[in-house]
């Protein structure tokens, strides 16, 4: 085609590897990558009869392979095409990471699964996006120190290549007022919530030349909870670092925060926790993990944001202090 002329022989092995996984394709249509990627790349790639495809693992599979060949062929190519990126998630093997995960998956995405003690639930979370034809990464790591956090990025690049996206996911929460706190268990919580997504998020920045980082806060960021000092002033904390490395890493890396109401329940504990201590919601709508997945790919797909934080939790963070 037109397109494929102005490819240069460097790119053209993506090009051709394209056009030669497409005519592999069993039944479907190039129409149904083209509506899974929004945007009609393959209209730029290839021209004659339309190729065949069909099932999720050729799209995610050919989007990746095809990458290269968008960008080269679509200059304004932005992160609104999902399709094809990879995107690092700490934490993303069990509760609200395991549905991002899975969010992103479904959009073509290769995720990079993180675990720090759930390497069972990594794999298996592996497995079970692999049997629905989406390839995913798992990488180990706790993240304790400066060296830790780059060592979790450099593993993520080793197993899927470069990193497009990376989400602070994984934080720890406990119960401790202010006399109750000690420099231990205020530092058990200011690394993995803090400290650890400002070192990936440098890490990130100096591997790749573009990226998006999604950082998970909480909607008590903007009032006072004197029940867990320590999880709250981390939270709040990574809330101005959110906008502060936004500034810092523009253009070239986007930084956006998602601050979600109570969702799940304590390890051990079930649904009457939920709605003993969920309080006064305005919208009287309980939050699930697939709505604050949903506002991660948002934030993702809207390019003009960042530094911008997205509160997925009824409405409750406008109530202030004495409704936390």
């Amino acid at each position: 085609s037109a397109g494929m002329d102005a490819v240069s022989p460097a790119s053209a092995w993506s090009t051709s590897a394209c056009a030669n996984a497409v005519r592999a394709g069993e039944p479907g249509h190039v129409a149904r990558i083209a509506a899974q990627t929004r945007i009609k790349a393959f209209e730029f790639i290839f021209v004659g009869p339309l190729y065949k495809a069909s099932s999720l693992s050729f799209i995610v599979h050919t989007g990746r392979r095809c990458k290269l060949a968008i960008e080269i062929l679509l200059p304004n190519y932005s992160m609104m095409n999902l399709a094809g990126k990879t995107a690092l998630i700490t934490g993303g093997a069990v509760r609200l990471g395991r549905a991002i995960t899975v969010a992103l998956a479904e959009r073509g995405v290769h995720p990079v699964i993180h675990y720090r003690s759930s390497a069972g639930a990594a794999h298996a979370l592996q497995a079970e996006l692999g049997a629905a034809g989406a390839a995913a990464s798992v990488v180990g790591g706790d993240l304790v120190s400066q060296e830790a956090c780059e060592q979790v990025i450099e593993s993520a690049r080793r197993e899927a290549g470069s990193i497009d996206v990376l989400v602070n996911n994984a934080a720890v929460f406990r119960k401790e007022s202010l006399a109750e706190a000690t420099e231990q268990s205020v530092m058990a919580e200011f690394w993995p919530n803090l400290f650890a997504p400002l070192f990936l998020m440098r890490a990130f920045a100096e591997a790749e030349s573009r990226g998006d980082v999604i950082n998970m806060l909480d909607r008590r960021v903007t009032s006072n909870d004197t029940g867990c000092v320590s999880y709250l002033l981390s939270k709040k904390a990574l809330y101005e670092l959110t906008k502060v490395a936004a500034l810092e890493l523009a253009p070239s890396v986007r930084v956006n925060g998602v601050a979600p109401g109570v969702l799940l329940p304590p390890p051990g504990e079930g649904e009457a926790y939920v709605k003993a201590h969920g309080g006064f919601v305005p919208l009287e709508y309980r939050c699930r993990p697939e709505d604050i997945a949903a506002a991660v790919v948002y934030l993702l797909e809207a390019d003009c944001h960042t530094g911008q934080v997205l509160f997925v939790d009824g409405g409750k963070h406008l109530l202030g202090a004495e409704h936390v």
